[in-house]
Parts: structure tokens; sequence; C-alpha cells
């Protein structure tokens, strides 16, 4: 005998399928659309976020990061997040132990660099980056 909340299982798993491949293809096209806006802005990473936060009209009307409280710091977080996992990455990478079966080159410690803008954000938001 058939239990009557089979088929609303069957229903909510199909829907939290359905749900994750709409996940999957929205990321894809954040991923693409940030891409999109990156090549627009030469790789100015400062001007692609605030487009891809405010909108490209409105970092061509004030040529760089519009003077929205919203997106300013929505730059400002995401430069910070990618500055600290970059460093943090450098640290753990230069932080393992050699191994002494392989032998390693001499001046391999990487490069950390935090990203460097064109379009520099105000002071305060600055502030917060470091």
């Amino acid at each position: 005998m058939r239990n009557g909340s089979e088929p609303n299982a069957a229903a909510a798993a199909t829907a939290g399928m359905a749900a994750r491949v709409l996940i999957v293809e929205d990321e894809a096209h954040a991923r693409h659309y940030l891409r999109e806006l990156l090549e627009r802005y030469n790789f100015d990473l400062i001007k692609a976020l605030a487009a891809y936060n405010a909108g490209p009209q409105r970092v061509e009307q004030y040529g760089g990061v519009p003077p929205y409280d919203e997106t300013r710091a929505y730059v400002a977080r995401i430069v910070r997040d990618f500055n600290r996992k970059k460093i943090a990455a450098g640290k753990a990478q230069s932080a393992k132990p050699n191994n002494p079966t392989r032998k390693q080159p001499a001046a391999a410690k990487p490069k950390v660099s935090p990203v460097e803008t064109q379009n520099p954000l105000p002071r305060e938001t600055q502030q917060v980056l470091n």
C-alpha cells in the first residue's frame, strides 16, 4: 500500500534538485558577468566589483566607484576578504615543511601582494582594507 506522503517526498526531492541546479546556473552566470565586467574595465577589480554591485551605468556616471555606502562597503569587503585569503594562503604555503626526499628550489617563497587599485577608495574604506 502506498503512503500518501511518498508523492510529496518525491516532489520535495525534485524541487530540491531543481533549486541546486538553479544555484549552479546562477553561480555560472555570476562568474561570466563578473568576467565581462573585468574585461570592460581593463581588469580593474575595483571598478568591476562596483559595476557588479551598482551597475555599469553608475560606474560610468561617477567615473569609478559610485558614492553609495552599500557599494563602497561591498567593494571594500570583497577586496579585504580576498587579500586576507591570499595572504593566508601565502603564509600556509611558506609554512609547509620541506620534503627531505625532494629538493626544493632555493627561492620558493610565494609572492603575496594585495589587490592594487587604479581607482582609490575613500580613506576610511582604505583603512578597512588594511
